[in-house]
């Protein structure tokens, strides 16, 4: 499938956050868009060839999916693969149901742990 990367809310390349767009007259099902989703998420300015587990973004993802009824239903269940070029590969499941006016959305998964820490809040 051919897509672009185009940076989103900046004013500059570089400088937001990139996005793959695919483009729609594209012959893409509705069951190929949701069995298998790759979130692209560079930041290659920065040095981060992609992000290895993007909870965060993929809710708004589905959110948006659902809001624009982008497959045309009131439900999405979405199986996100990231980190695979950066070799910590993870896998993210994300479930999103409209209900009246409102969009709910649960994330889960599996992801390679890397690092921990504390905040320290004084």
């Amino acid at each position: 499938m051919d897509f672009y990367i185009v940076d989103v809310f900046s004013r500059g390349k570089y400088t937001g956050n990139q996005l793959a767009v695919f483009m729609e007259n594209q012959e893409v099902s509705s069951e190929e868009m949701q069995t298998v989703a790759k979130e692209m998420n560079f930041a290659d300015y920065y040095g981060i060839p992609e992000d290895m587990a993007t909870g965060s973004s993929n809710e708004c993802l589905a959110a948006y999916l659902l809001k624009y009824r982008y497959f045309g239903t009131e439900k999405v269940d979405m199986r996100v693969e990231q980190g695979y070029e950066i070799n910590r590969p993870s896998l993210i499941h994300i479930q999103a149901e409209k209900v009246a006016s409102k969009i709910n959305v649960s994330v889960g998964g599996k992801v390679e742990s890397i690092a921990s820490g504390k905040w320290i809040v004084s």
